[in-house]
C-alpha cells in the first residue's frame, strides 16, 4: 500500500495494510513537513512445526531463506530531497524453536546447456521448485535477517517517488534454534527540505534530429568500408530536384553529429552531370542491422561541413612504406545464446558450442582465413585473436578451455574461468601461414581440463592482423595502420591500382576525412603505382587511411527519400501515440480513429521517422525508448504527458536473419538479459519505463500488435470493432478459471487459482472453473474441448494458471496455437492472462512441426486469429514461479473486477504496481508480461454490484 506524502498533515489515519482481509494495523502520520512515521503491529501469530505465520502478511519469498511474515508497504516520498530511515523495535520476545523453519522455495532450473534452449525437443514450461535452505543463513550463528526494516530500490511512475519498505516482526537464528519476536514496529522516515530534483530521467542529451528546414534528405545505406560516391543520376532516381541544387547546401549526417563530404565540380555553384558527392563509411558495428545509414540533406539554410586538405612536402630520409596492417575475421554466427550474461546491444549469436565430456572426449572447428583471397604476407610476426564465451560456471578453476592451431601448428591453449566472454591474443610467426587455405582451428578436449566431467565453449570469432603488401584491390585500399619507427612523417608507396585518379584520405576520424594532397602516381608493370607523402601531430599515431580511384568509389546499397518530420518537438499534444510499422499504417488507422472518436489525442508514428530523427536511420529499440522518454517529458504543454503506447508490428531477435527464416522485425522487442532463466527475453515494458536505465514500472500503459501483415492487422481491428458493438449480456459476467493439475512439483495450480477466484473476484461475476483433473476433465482433450467451450460461450476474462510453453497451456497439452482456428466466430472475445511460462514468448523464431513450424506463441495466436480468441492478452516472455504469479494474479483481478479500471493498459499497469508494493522479488515480472492488443481498449465490464472487498491505501493528505 503505498502512503503518500504530503506537506502540511497533522492527522493520523490507520488501515489495514492487508491482502483483501483484516489484520494487524500500520499506523501512517506525517509530524513534520518532511517526515513520515509508520508503526507496525503484529499482536497476533501462528507457531507450528517448521513454520510461523501472520494472517495477511506474506511470507518471505527469497529462495532457500527462512519463510518468516513479512510486511511490506510502498511509500510515496516527496519529489525532490534526500531521505533517510530509522525504526525501533520495542517488546522484544525471544521463542525457542522445536525445529527449524522451513525454507521459501529454491528454483530448480537451468537452461544455459551446451544446446541452446531454443533448439531443445523437450522445451520448458515451468520453474520446478526444491526444499533447498540456503547453508550462508542455515549455519551462520546469527539473526535473520540482519535488519528488522529494509527498504527497497526507489522507483518512480508518473512523477510519483516510490519506495518500498518491508517489515520482520520474526527473526531467526538457525544455529541456536531461537526467533526473536516484535510486536510492534515504529518506522521514521525523514526527507531533507528543497534539493534538486531526485527522479532520474532518461539520457535525452545526444537527441538531435534532421534539420526540419531543410528542402529534403535521402536515407543512404552503406556496406562495406570504403569511400562513396553519390552522382547526380543516383540523386536524380532518389527525387531530388537536381535543376538548381545548391551543392554548397549538400550536408552529411551519421548518427545525427555532421560529417564531412567532397562535392566535385560544385565551383559553378550548380550541381552537374559528372559531378560526384564522395564520403567515406565505416562498416556498421552492432546487433541490429548488416549495413549502415548515412543521411543527406540538401536545400538547407546552412553549408555543409568538407573535408579539408593537407600536404606534406616531401623530405629526404622521410620512412619509405610499402607493407601495411591487415585484418581478416571470419565469424559464423548459429546459436541464439540468451543465457549469456552479456549487455542488451551485444552480440549474442555464437557458432555452435565446443562440448565435450566422457563420451565424447573432444570437439573442434575450422575456420578458412582465405575467404576473401589467399593472404599476402610479409615475413614476420601476426596477431592473432579469438573471441571465445565460456559456457557453464563449474566449482574447478579454471573451466573453460580451448587450444588453438594455425594451420598444423600448435598456439597454444588459453584457460579462464566462468560463464564469459574471454578474448585470447597469440602471436604467431607469419611463416605458418603458408596453407591454401590458411586455416585456425579450435579444439576443446576433456583431457585439457582433467578435473572436469563436461564443458563446453561458444566460439564468436577469429581474426589475424598481419604486414602485407601495399596493394590494391578493385582500385582500392584500407591502410589500417602503417608502422613507423621514429618521428612523425612517412612516405607511403602502394601498387596494382588500374587507375592513374588516385586520391588519398587520412579516416583516423572517421566522420571528418582529410584528403592528403600531393599524390603522385607512375606506371609499374602495367598498373599504377602511388606515392603520397604524410606528417601527423606530436603525440599521435600515424594515421589511417583510405586509397581509391574513381573507379575504386562504392555505390551506395541504396538510396531513398527520407520523410521530414519533427517528432522532437514541443509543439505535440497526445494521448496515445501508435508506433507503427509503414507496412501497417493504413491498417490501423481504424482503430485509432476509433480513440481519437473517444476524445484520445492520438499521434501515429512512423517508426522509421523515429530512426530517422533519434538514431540516424539506424534501426535501434533504445532510439525508440528515447522518443517516447521525450514526448512523455516534453508533449502536452506540460500537462498530464502520454497514458497509452501501441507497438503495431511483431518482431524478434533475429535482426540480421542469421537463422534464415526471413521473418520481418517491424517493431524490434526490447531485450534486456532480465529473466533469471532465459536470460535474455522481451521486455516490452522498458520502453515506456523511463525514469533512468533501472527503471521497471511503466510511466506509459503499451501494447503490442504483433502483426506481420496488414491483414493481421486488420482482423485485430475488426475483432476490437466488433466487440465494442457486441449486445450487453450475461457473457458479461463470466469469468474462466482454467488451471493446471494440483498435484505438481511446481506447485497447486487449483490452489493459486482458487485464492484469486474465492478471495478476489466479486460474488457477482460468474465465475467457472475448469480445472485439469477434475471428475469431467482427466485428459487433454476434455480440457481442450472445455476451453474452446469458454472461448465459444464468451465471457469478460479468461485465465490459464499452470505449465505453459511457447505454444501451449499444460505440462500435457491442454489448449495451443492450433486451437483457436476451431473457434466459433463471436464478439465476446475474453481478456485472456496466462499465469505460466512465455507463453507470450514473440520473438521466437523457431517453430515446431507439431505446430506447422509456426513460430507464434500462444498469445499472439488468441490475439490475432479473426473474430475468434481473445480482445486482448497478457502472457509472459520469460519464466516464472508460481508464487510470483499469484501475486499477479491478485493484482490484475482486483484492478479490474473490484478496481473496476476499464481500460486494459490501465488494468495491466495497476496489476504490476501491485505487484511491486506486494512482492520483494521476482519484478523480473513486471517486465515479462506482455500485454497484446490495444492498451486503450475498454473492457466490458457490465454494472454489478461490487463485493467490499479492497486493499486501501494508507494517505497522508
Amino acid at each position: 500500500m503505498i502512503h503518500r506524502f504530503s506537506r502540511g498533515l497533522t492527522a493520523l489515519m490507520l488501515a489495514a495494510l492487508l491482502a483483501g482481509m483484516a489484520g494487524p494495523a500500520a499506523a501512517g502520520e506525517q509530524a513534520s513537513p518532511y517526515s513520515i512515521h509508520l508503526s507496525v503491529a503484529t499482536p497476533e501469530y501462528e507457531l507450528l512445526p517448521g513454520s510461523v505465520t501472520v494472517a495477511g502478511y506474506s511470507s518471505v519469498a527469497m529462495p532457500g531463506a527462512p519463510a518468516l511474515p513479512e510486511w511490506r508497504t510502498v511509500v510515496e516520498l516527496p519529489p525532490t530531497g534526500e531521505w533517510d530511515m530509522d525504526f525501533s523495535a520495542v517488546e522484544l520476545k525471544e521463542i525457542a524453536l522445536d525445529e527449524p523453519l522451513v525454507a521459501a522455495p529454491s528454483p530448480d532450473l537451468s537452461l544455459n546447456g551446451p544446446t541452446a534452449w531454443q533448439d531443445l525437443a523437450a522445451l520448458p514450461e515451468t520453474v520446478r521448485e526444491v526444499n533447498r535452505p540456503d547453508p550462508a543463513i542455515y549455519t551462520a550463528d546469527a539473526f535473520y535477517p540482519s535488519s528488522v526494516v529494509v527498504a527497497g530500490q526507489e522507483q518512480w511512475q508518473r512523477g510519483k517517488r516510490l519506495l518500498a519498505l518491508r517489515a520482520y516482526p520474526f527473526q531467526v537464528n538457525p544455529v541456536a534454534g531461537v526467533l526473536r519476536y516484535y510486536p510492534n514496529i515504529r518506522i521514521d522516515i525523514h526527507v531533507s527540505a528543497g534539493g534538486k530534483p531526485a527522479r532520474p530521467r532518461t539520457d535525452l542529451s545526444a537527441l538531435s534530429s534532421l534539420p526540419v528546414e531543410v528542402d529534403g534528405a535521402l536515407r543512404i545505406t552503406t556496406g562495406q568500408r570504403g569511400m562513396y560516391r553519390l552522382t547526380y543520376a543516383d540523386l536524380q532516381a532518389a527525387g531530388v530536384p537536381v535543376n538548381g541544387l545548391n551543392p554548397a547546401r549538400l550536408a552529411l549526417r551519421y548518427l545525427n553529429q555532421s560529417a564531412d563530404v567532397q562535392v566535385t565540380g560544385a565551383a559553378d555553384g550548380s550541381f552537374d552531370p559528372g559531378d560526384m558527392i564522395i564520403f567515406y563509411a565505416e562498416p556498421y558495428e552492432g546487433r541490429y542491422m548488416t549495413h549502415n545509414v548515412y543521411q543527406l540533406t540538401y536545400g538547407g539554410p546552412d553549408n555543409g561541413a568538407r573535408m579539408t586538405t593537407r600536404t606534406a612536402t616531401p623530405q629526404a630520409g622521410d620512412p619509405l612504406i610499402t607493407t601495411i596492417t591487415r585484418t581478416v575475421h571470419s565469424e559464423v554466427d548459429r546459436d541464439y545464446r540468451s543465457t549469456y550474461p552479456l549487455a542488451s546491444d551485444d552480440d549474442h549469436w555464437f557458432d555452435s558450442a565446443l562440448y565435450v565430456n566422457q563420451a565424447v572426449p573432444s570437439a573442434s572447428v575450422t575456420y578458412d582465413l582465405d575467404a576473401a583471397g589467399l593472404l599476402s604476407v610479409v615475413p614476420g610476426t601476426a596477431t592473432l585473436r579469438v573471441m571465445l564465451h565460456g559456457g557453464t560456471a563449474q566449482p574447478a578453476q579454471p573451466d573453460q578451455s580451448v587450444a588453438i592451431r594455425v594451420n598444423d601448428h600448435d598456439a597454444g591453449v588459453v584457460q579462464w574461468d566462468g560463464s564469459r566472454r574471454e578474448l585470447a591474443t597469440k602471436t604467431v610467426p607469419t611463416a605458418w601461414l603458408n596453407g591454401a587455405p590458411n586455416r585456425v582451428t579450435l579444439e576443446a578436449a576433456i583431457s585439457q581440463l582433467p578435473g572436469l566431467s563436461y564443458y563446453w565453449v561458444s566460439p564468436d570469432w577469429v581474426e589475424m592482423s598481419y604486414q602485407s603488401p601495399a596493394t590494391a584491390s578493385d582500385d582500392r585500399l584500407y591502410i589500417e595502420g602503417i608502422t613507423v619507427s621514429s618521428g612523425r612523417r612517412a612516405h607511403v608507396r602502394a601498387d596494382s591500382f588500374a587507375g592513374a585518379d588516385v586520391a588519398v584520405y587520412d579516416v583516423r576520424d572517421p566522420h571528418h576525412p582529410v584528403q592528403v594532397g600531393g599524390v603522385q602516381t607512375t606506371p609499374s608493370g602495367g598498373q599504377q603505382r602511388v606515392d603520397f607523402w604524410d606528417q601527423w601531430p606530436q603525440g599521435q599515431l600515424p594515421p589511417s587511411y583510405f586509397l581509391a580511384a574513381n573507379e575504386g568509389l562504392l555505390a551506395p546499397l541504396g538510396i531513398e527519400q527520407d520523410t521530414l518530420t519533427n517528432w522532437l518537438s514541443l509543439s505535440h499534444q497526445a494521448d496515445y501515440i501508435a508506433i507503427v510499422h509503414s507496412s501497417l499504417s493504413d491498417a490501423v488507422q481504424p482503430l485509432l480513429d476509433r480513440r481519437a472518436a473517444e476524445g484520445l489525442r492520438v499521434a501515429k508514428v512512423d517508426v522509421q521517422d523515429i530512426y530517422d530523427e533519434v538514431s540516424g536511420g539506424r534501426v535501434d529499440p533504445e532510439a525508440i525508448r528515447s522518443f517516447l522518454a521525450y514526448a512523455y517529458e516534453n508533449w502536452n504543454g506540460g500537462g498530464d504527458p502520454p497514458r497509452y503506447v501501441l507497438l503495431v508490428g511483431d518482431g524478434h531477435y533475429d535482426f540480421k536473419d542469421a537463422a534464415g527464416r526471413h521473418l520481418p522485425n517491424l517493431i524490434p522487442p526490447y531485450l534486456l538479459n532480465i529473466d533469471p532463466w532465459l536470460g535474455e527475453t522481451g521486455a516490452d515494458n522498458r520502453y515506456v519505463s523511463l525514469d533512468g536505465p533501472d527503471d521497471y514500472l511503466p510511466d506509459m500503459n503499451i501494447g503490442r500488435i504483433p502483426a506481420k501483415t496488414a491483414a493481421d492487422v486488420t482482423a485485430y481491428v475488426n475483432k476490437v470493432a466488433a466487440y465494442e458493438a457486441a449486445p450487453a449480456g450475461d457473457w458479461q459476467e463470466k469469468a474462466y478459471f482454467v488451471a493446471d493439475k494440483q498435484d505438481d512439483p511446481a506447485g497447486n495450480f487449483w490452489a493459486f487459482s482458487d485464492d484469486v477466484r474465492t478471495n478476489w473476484l466479486p460474488e457477482a461475476y460468474a465465475d467457472r472453473a475448469l480445472y485439469f483433473g477434475m471428475t469431467a476433465l482427466q485428459t487433454g482433450a476434455q480440457m481442450r474441448a472445455a476451453i474452446q467451450g469458454a472461448y465459444n460461450e464468451g465471457g469478460i476474462y479468461l485465465q490459464w494458471f499452470g505449465h505453459a510453453s511457447q505454444f501451449r497451456w499444460g505440462s500435457s497439452s491442454v489448449y495451443d496455437i492450433l486451437a483457436p482456428a476451431g473457434l466459433e466466430s463471436n464478439a465476446r472475445n475474453p481478456f485472456s492472462v496466462h499465469y505460466g511460462c512465455w507463453s507470450g514468448y514473440f520473438l521466437g523464431i523457431q517453430g515446431s512441426s507439431q505446430y506447422g513450424n509456426n513460430e507464434q506463441s500462444l498469445g499472439e495466436v488468441l490475439l490475432l486469429t479473426p473474430g475468434k480468441g481473445s480482445i486482448a492478452d497478457l502472457s509472459p516472455s520469460g519464466l516464472h514461479i508460481g508464487s510470483a504469479l499469484q501475486t499477479l494474479n491478485q493484482g490484475v483481478v482486483k484492478s479490474i473486477f473490484q478496481d473496476r479500471v476499464v481500460r486494459v493498459g490501465d488494468a495491466v499497469t495497476a496489476g504490476k504496481q501491485f505487484f511491486f508494493a506486494n512482492s520483494s522479488v521476482w519484478h523480473d515480472v513486471i517486465d515479462t508480461s506482455i500485454l497484446f492488443g490495444d492498451p486503450a481498449l475498454a473492457l466490458r465490464l457490465p454494472s454489478v454490484q461490487q463485493r467490499t472487498l479492497f486493499l486501501p491505501m494508507v494517505q497522508a493528505r
